[in-house]
């Protein structure tokens, strides 16, 4: 197979922003943690000390990164800093249905470049044009801007290793398809009366705050992720 340094060259080569994430050693992560909770899949912090934000194209850095971490996996950031976005697909959390049912009422996925996850998942990669996307029910993960995926020829914490599908290989020109309907976020202009030009961005009257403050609340503030989907919904409420 193919080193973790050859592939992120080749990932580069291809456009896409990578980063190099804690390996695993004897199936424990080589962050140090002992209890570490996403062992395998975590930016390296001593390479990348802003994560997903320090990826790159640039291979004499991708070179620095994997001399120092010769065995790191590898990380390529979503959204536009790659050109493309992912449908994560997490069986073990009942995506399955979520995906069926969705199919059931949409059509088939498109055809488009796949990967498997090594723990029983699928990357479906979908080419990006600066939409929004919103994350479609239990167990289907969106990532776009800020994002980024796991990818071959890095190991799983259960063991597999992630792979590109053999015929659904984009390293190997399999095209991307555009992103189905329902993972965009439509943002539905409010009607307006015609004749009146109304202003109103960026203000939100004191009630609408107080509402937001005791809503805010409630959310765990631990989900990262959750916190950033919090940001952009409020954000695009301007």
């Amino acid at each position: 197979g193919m080193t973790p340094l050859a592939a992120a060259l080749k990932y580069a080569a291809l456009g896409w922003a990578v980063l190099p994430l804690y390996g695993l050693a004897n199936g424990r992560c080589t962050c140090g943690d002992a209890n570490c909770r996403s062992a395998g899949k975590h930016p390296h912090r001593d390479l990348v000390p802003h994560g997903v934000h320090d990826a790159t194209k640039d291979p004499e850095r991708i070179r620095q990164w994997f001399a120092r971490v010769p065995g790191a996996n590898i990380g390529i950031a979503t959204g536009a800093a790659s050109g493309f976005v992912v449908l994560d697909v997490d069986p073990r959390n009942g995506s399955d249905d979520t995906l069926s049912a969705l199919e059931r009422e949409h059509g088939k996925l498109p055809e488009t470049a796949m990967q498997l996850t090594g723990g029983g998942g699928y990357h479906y990669l979908f080419a990006y044009s600066g939409e929004r996307l919103r994350s479609p029910g239990r167990g289907l993960d969106v990532k776009g801007d800020g994002g980024y995926i796991v990818a071959e020829p890095s190991t799983h914490v259960s063991g597999g290793s992630y792979a590109w599908e053999g015929s659904a290989d984009p390293t190997d020109g399999h095209p991307l398809a555009q992103p189905p309907a329902w993972m965009v976020a439509t943002a539905a202009a409010p009607a307006r009366p015609t004749g009146q030009r109304v202003s109103c961005t960026g203000y939100l009257g004191p009630q609408r705050i107080e509402d937001l403050r005791a809503a805010l609340a409630h959310v765990d503030p631990s989900p990262y992720q959750q916190w950033i989907a919090v940001g952009q919904a409020l954000h695009s409420t301007e």
